[in-house]
């Protein structure tokens, strides 16, 4: 079994870790952490500054690096038994990147956190999780948080 994870935060990630490590899984089970850098917007006002989108570009990765092998280190840590934990940072629109990834990998499950946004923010901002889960070619799984659980992830978490 292959079961593809994106991440977009240190909270779902974390989420994301929880569930896994939680769940039983086939002991053959591969998993990919993956997270998706999206392409930096020419229109940004600060975009005719090359020095800025380079350390912008460069700290958005350390970010991204940092939040993947968390997730990835979480499981390997808590289910030694599962030695294939891969790791990849992908470039593009959150959905159609990780729908391709999915399929390309041969992905069986992919397992993406939700906000829980609704109404006019929801229309403003998208949902990647309903985007993939409409459009994947597998089982997709959306790890959803209350309130008091994203406190508590917020809380693990350093400053």
């Amino acid at each position: 079994m292959k079961v593809l994870l994106a991440v977009e935060d240190p909270v779902f990630g974390d989420a994301i870790a929880d569930f896994v490590v939680k769940h039983r899984f086939p002991p053959a089970t591969e998993f990919k952490v993956v997270h998706t850098i999206s392409p930096v917007m020419l229109d940004h006002p600060m975009s005719a500054y090359p020095l800025f989108l380079e350390s912008l570009a460069k700290e958005t990765v350390k970010a991204a690096l940092e939040l993947v092998h968390h997730v990835a280190g979480r499981i390997k840590d808590e289910l030694p038994w599962q030695a294939k934990v891969l790791e990849e940072i992908l470039e593009g629109a959150p959905v159609g990147t990780i729908i391709t990834q999915a399929k390309e990998w041969a992905a069986d499950l992919i397992i993406v956190g939700s906000h829980g946004r609704h109404g006019f923010e929801r229309f403003l901002i998208g949902s990647v999780s309903t985007g993939i889960a409409c459009q994947a070619h597998c089982s997709v799984l959306v790890v959803r948080l209350t309130p008091g659980q994203k406190e508590a992830l917020s809380s693990r978490r350093p400053a």
